[in-house]
């Protein structure tokens, strides 16, 4: 009679590192990515932008969302990026930050790419504006505004920017 012998050794600590990683993951107050056009950039800058983001009545500027607008254009794309590197992020073949900062770097240059398009989607200038800054192309005066458009990763939630979000 042949007798044949079995052993599994159940070795947990892969599990128990993933699990970690985990529970960092989903604590509040981490990492988050921050883009737009931060206040230590100049306060005129900030309203400027909020205002045409927005619009205001009172300053009767129409409304040119060009923040949320690419958010929203953007946002199942980098959702599913976002998803594709949760595992390789809870594996430690990936960092977080990094993919915050690709996020950040991805929107940042769709934002600039909105600003740089708005002819072509904006409501027009009035004629008063174009005689103002020689220039019929809305969002656009100096191109201040536009590269100013930057990101920054945050260790918490703390939020400085003029966000997709609001203000």
């Amino acid at each position: 009679m042949i007798s044949t012998r079995v052993t599994i050794k159940d070795d947990v600590r892969q599990w128990n590192a993933l699990t970690k990683q985990a529970k960092l993951l989903s604590k509040p107050g981490g990492n988050s990515v921050d883009i737009g056009i931060f206040r230590e950039q100049g306060s005129d800058l900030v309203n400027y932008a909020a205002y045409n983001e927005f619009g205001s009545h009172k300053k009767n500027i129409p409304e040119r969302s060009w923040m949320r607008s690419t958010f929203d254009e953007w946002h199942d794309r980098m959702f599913k990026k976002i998803q594709d590197n949760i595992i390789p992020i809870l594996l430690g073949r990936f960092s977080k930050k990094k993919l915050l900062n690709q996020i950040g770097s991805f929107m940042t240059n769709a934002m600039k790419r909105k600003i740089s398009s708005s002819k072509s989607w904006a409501v027009p200038n009035v004629d008063s504006t174009i005689a103002k800054k020689g220039s019929n192309t809305p969002l656009v005066d100096s191109t201040r505004m536009k590269r100013s458009v930057t990101h920054r990763i945050s260790d918490d939630s703390s939020k400085e920017a003029v966000r997709s979000l609001g203000l």
